[in-house]
């Protein structure tokens, strides 16, 4: 849950503070209180149906997407609600998305929500702010250039083959919730490091699904303990960080004592200076890069994979069009990178599988000084959040919104939509790095399943999305796999 009760006052605030971040705006405990109690909000904004100071949490702690959903419908693009002592604004226009991660984005930082996510992965892409940001993105951005893509399809489809071929015959179910974490685990992992991390992926994956929960945890937990505290979870946290870094910090060694160059996503990064200054990245910042992108990279694709999938499952008719398209194009051999661009019903099922279950639902912004949303004044201790869950389901850029319909984003129409109506990867300077080569993956993957196996459901009862740090299926996805006919 993405809105923990009075984060504010808690004892880790000094523990969470980054360096390149502008120091937030401390409230007074009475003046926060008051300014809940008596219900003054922004201007003219409406506010949520709830009690102030902690009515909204109730529903935010029961299903905060559906929450958020909800008063979207009742109050529309722009509404307020209090949680604690913290004032909370969910904007969901993309005009006003578009001023806030584009036009503006120098006015904003990213909120307190990504705090818990620094202590485990440290000073990378995703946690960093200002002119550390600014050089890590020069440096790591050559590694997702267009023109590499190609090299990485031949390790994305081989590794997928390895995997599928352990499916076994189709009568047997398969849980594609945890099958997928862990194939896209091995494929980012084969990106990233090459052979070297391949006896170690399984430990990696573990410590990785422990951070995630730890994180979770801590955004949905009223007062934080600092993790030094030798509480269990703050141990099997501290144990899962340790092991990734003993893993990623003996690999950067081995890499540091050879002269042969290795063709991977770590070469690029040791390699990587700065146009400027000459410098490279530390060990300590290639480790937080390393396990930055290990995160990023698999669980979101797992899940978009695994949502598909489930849709595909329940609407056979674009199901057969997908077939049809993959048998086309592949026939019965391993997808090139040439294959890529003419997969492009492929790629519209992947997209409306982002648009429905978006794996990152919910991320926040807060102004590094007093700024604007349109006429809206924004004080630098305001939270700001933006769903795409909701923003995906906008009904003044979506027709039929709560339909699965790739067809959408093959139609003209398509190009005259706001461009910020769809983010499943953000948007602006700071949209993901990697967004090309999680798509890339996500294709190659779901074409190679559709060519060998056509897709049923064992459990055909609604799966309602569960809303955490992302958006996972409220239980196990598991499916038939029923060998096609060749």
């Amino acid at each position: 849950m993405p809105f923990s009760v009075v984060s504010v006052a808690t004892v880790t605030v000094g523990e969470f503070q980054s360096e390149s971040r502008a120091p937030r705006e401390r409230k007074s405990w009475a003046h926060s209180l008051g300014y809940a109690i008596v219900g003054r909000g922004l201007g003219n904004v409406p506010s949520a149906p709830v009690l102030p100071y902690f009515g909204a949490v109730s529903h935010l702690r029961r299903d905060p997407v559906r929450a958020l959903y909800a008063w979207f419908q009742q109050l529309g693009d722009l509404y307020q609600f209090s949680v604690g002592p913290e004032r909370h604004v969910i904007v969901s226009s993309p005009e006003r998305i578009e001023q806030i991660l584009k036009g503006n984005y120098n006015d904003w930082q990213k909120n307190a929500f990504y705090d818990p996510l620094k202590l485990m992965l440290g000073s990378g892409l995703l946690t960093s702010e200002g002119q550390k940001w600014h050089s890590f993105r020069r440096l790591a951005q050559p590694a997702f250039h267009r023109q590499r893509l190609a090299g990485y399809v031949t390790d994305i489809a081989r590794t997928t083959q390895q995997h599928l071929d352990n499916w076994g015959p189709g009568s047997r179910p398969v849980d594609v919730s945890h099958e997928f974490m862990s194939l896209t685990l091995t494929v980012i992992a084969r990106l990233m490091f090459g052979a070297d991390l391949r006896t170690d992926v399984q430990v990696v994956g573990t410590s990785l699904a422990t951070m995630l929960d730890y994180v979770q945890l801590r955004t949905s937990t009223a007062f934080k303990l600092p993790l030094s505290w030798p509480t269990p979870h703050n141990r099997r946290a501290r144990r899962a960080v340790g092991r990734c870094h003993d893993i990623i910090d003996r690999i950067v060694a081995q890499r540091h004592a050879i002269e042969t160059p290795s063709n991977d996503l770590l070469e690029l990064l040791m390699s990587a200076r700065d146009k400027d200054t000459g410098a490279g990245l530390t060990d300590t910042e290639l480790r937080d890069q390393a396990i930055t992108i290990l995160m990023a990279g698999h669980e979101t694709t797992a899940l978009t994979l695994a949502w598909c999938v489930e849709l595909l499952a329940r609407h056979p008719d674009v199901q057969r069009v997908l077939e049809r398209e993959v048998t086309r194009v592949l026939g019965d051999r391993l997808p090139t990178f040439d294959d890529v661009s003419q997969l492009s019903y492929t790629g519209a099922v992947i997209n409306e599988t982002l648009r429905l279950y978006p794996p990152i639902w919910y991320f926040g912004r807060q102004p590094v000084k007093g700024t604007w949303i349109g006429d809206i004044p924004a004080p630098r201790w305001l939270n700001v959040g933006i769903s795409p869950y909701i923003v995906h389901r906008h009904p003044a850029h979506w027709v039929d919104p709560e339909t699965f319909r790739p067809e959408r984003f093959l139609e003209t129409s398509a190009k005259e939509r706001h461009p910020f109506a769809f983010i499943p990867f953000g948007g602006g300077p700071r949209s993901c790095i990697g967004d090309q080569v999680a798509l890339l993956e996500a294709k190659v993957i779901l074409a190679m399943l559709v060519q060998r196996s056509s897709i049923e459901l064992f459990d055909e009862r609604q799966n309602d999305p569960k809303s955490q740090v992302t958006l996972r299926p409220g239980r196990p996805i598991v499916i038939r796999a029923v060998q096609r006919d060749s």
